[in-house]
């Protein structure tokens, strides 16, 4: 058995077979102080643009690719912040996870946020991004399980935000 956390970190306890490996990347964009997160799922809830790391594709490939079908941003991928392993399970999957995540600090390079690339299952979750205060991210519901990366990530805008 393991451990795994829903969004309100209420711990389940789960057979480490019924665990679904995912390896996901996402970017961290700032402008003007502020952080680009795409709402999804609910009032509260939000993810940083990025998402699954394709068989086959290099996982900066796979950033670039997320982050355009999700913003219609294009990107310059920079440093890596941090990376984690997690065991979630999320609100709308059947399936508790174990989710590898890399987050990296990107450069927008185009100017224009669209959901046009969203595609037809993202778009019944995901809604326009936006840009956000640090401040604002501490208040809402992260979807992706990598909660407790909040902290590192914040610092990170923060200290590039000036």
């Amino acid at each position: 058995m393991i451990t795994v956390y829903d969004v309100e970190k209420n711990p389940i306890e789960v057979d480490e077979k019924s665990l679904v490996m995912k390896h996901n990347v996402y970017g961290i964009a700032i402008k003007d102080g502020k952080v680009l997160i795409v709402p999804q799922w609910h009032d509260d809830g939000f993810d940083f643009p990025g998402g699954h790391v394709e068989l086959g594709e290099h996982h900066l490939d796979a950033l670039r690719r997320e982050f355009f079908e999700e913003t219609g941003l294009n990107i310059e991928v920079g440093e890596l912040i941090c990376a984690d392993t997690v065991f979630f399970k999320h609100p709308k999957r059947d399936y508790p996870t174990q989710h590898i995540g890399l987050i990296y600090a990107v450069n927008i390079t185009s100017d224009k946020i669209s959901t046009a690339n969203l595609d037809k299952h993202e778009k019944t979750y995901a809604r326009k991004a936006k840009f956000v205060t640090p401040e604002k991210l501490k208040s809402l519901q992260y979807m992706s399980g990598l909660q407790k990366q909040l902290p590192t990530i914040i610092t990170h805008i923060e200290r590039h935000a000036a």
